[in-house]
């Protein structure tokens, strides 16, 4: 899963791998996002909506070919025509028959039990509910702030405290990105509702409010400086500054998804190399790398404790460079077995060697020139 792609998830599909580890409660609630974490290693955010197959609509000429597939299955229908059949000589009783065991056959698809198959559908419509209420949410929040000369009293503040500018973006940037993110608070809380609803948390309310606060600060230094930046730029240069700006944040881009693994994963996380505890796992993740022609050392291969407040299972790859790394959850780990947790570790291998980071990391950068 990729970083930050923010939580390498969607929980309609989770809700169908749970089937194999733990049931739902008998309730159906909504989508869920989970603990508030900056980025999709950590979290799965509704800025990623859940989202799953609607049912497909029916073509007009759909009930000429039924007619025509009737026609042409009668002759299976038809009651077949009676055999004479040569009478044998039973076996004499010393010899024995023995039946040819049957092969099974290839398993070509999965459906889900109909109760959990509704409790998908319904996770998966209200994620979508919720994502489309908080995107919404956040646009009038907006526009009320700059309705009301929120805003420019910010501003005005700022400029009155201090003539630095590097102090005026400390008061302006968090001062108003706090105003909308506590107007934004009530959807997360609703989300963290439905994930402990059914089950895919147990993280406490406390715990819960000590991770949005400390994922709270580590945005709001960053969009401090950043915003720093930003003004600085648009003085310096008024008619380029967004080329110039571009030019700046893209190794800054870099250098945070460098750094997440290293300083912001840890904050909510704790993190202890698969050898610890799992030694035969990580030789056998070490073994099926090489057979891809991919090395990946010891050390970089990780355990994340996640059964502290998740019970889904995942794994993914993050960081760039000398962070560059692949993480299992734990709770992967106890839920399946090791062969099951290679074959997801095989999905992870495809974006470590295909260098799948860095190509998002491409895309990013041309997205913010656009």
């Amino acid at each position: 899963m990729l970083v930050p792609l923010p939580r390498k998830s969607q929980l309609a599909s989770r809700a169908a791998l749970r089937t194999t580890t733990g049931a739902f409660p008998a309730q159906v609630r909504g989508a869920v996002a989970r603990k508030p974490m900056l980025g999709n290693t950590v979290a799965v955010d509704f800025a990623s909506p859940l989202r799953s197959a609607r049912p497909g609509r029916i073509f007009p000429g759909a009930a000429l070919i039924l007619a025509g597939l009737f026609v042409l299955c009668l002759p299976a229908f038809a009651e077949p025509a009676p055999q004479t059949v040569a009478p044998t000589a039973a076996p004499p009783a010393s010899v024995q028959v023995v039946t040819p065991a049957r092969a099974p056959e290839p398993i070509q698809r999965y459906t889900l039990p109909p109760e959990r198959l509704r409790q998908a559908v319904a996770l998966a419509r209200t994620g979508r509910r919720l994502f489309l209420a908080e995107f919404a949410g956040g646009i009038l929040f907006l526009w009320i702030v700059l309705r009301l000369g929120w805003a420019s009293r910010f501003r005005d503040l700022a400029e009155r405290v201090s003539h630095r500018k590097i102090l005026q973006a400390a008061i302006f940037c968090p001062t108003l990105l706090l105003i909308l993110d506590l107007a934004n608070l009530p959807f997360r809380l609703w989300a963290h509702t439905v994930l402990v609803g059914y089950g895919l948390s147990i993280e406490g309310w406390v715990p819960w409010l000590v991770d949005w606060a400390k994922a709270e600060g580590v945005s709001l230094i960053i969009t401090t400086f950043i915003g720093w930046l930003i003004m600085s730029l648009i003085r310096r240069h008024p008619r380029r500054w967004w080329l110039t700006a571009w030019a700046v944040t893209v190794p800054l881009l870099i250098l945070g998804v460098y750094a997440e693994p290293l300083i912001v994963e840890p904050l909510f996380y704790e993190f202890r190399p698969l050898t610890a505890e799992h030694p035969a796992l990580a030789a056998q993740v070490r073994k099926t790398a090489a057979r891809a022609g991919v090395v990946i050392p010891a050390e970089r291969i990780f355990e994340m404790l996640a059964s502290k407040k998740l019970t889904e299972v995942n794994a993914y790859v993050t960081g760039v460079g000398g962070s560059k790394r692949v993480v299992f959850w734990d709770t992967t780990l106890l839920q399946m077995g090791e062969s099951e947790a290679l074959s997801i570790f095989g999905h992870e291998l495809g974006h470590y060697a295909l260098h799948h980071i860095w190509k998002g990391l491409a895309l990013a950068a041309a997205g913010m020139g656009l």
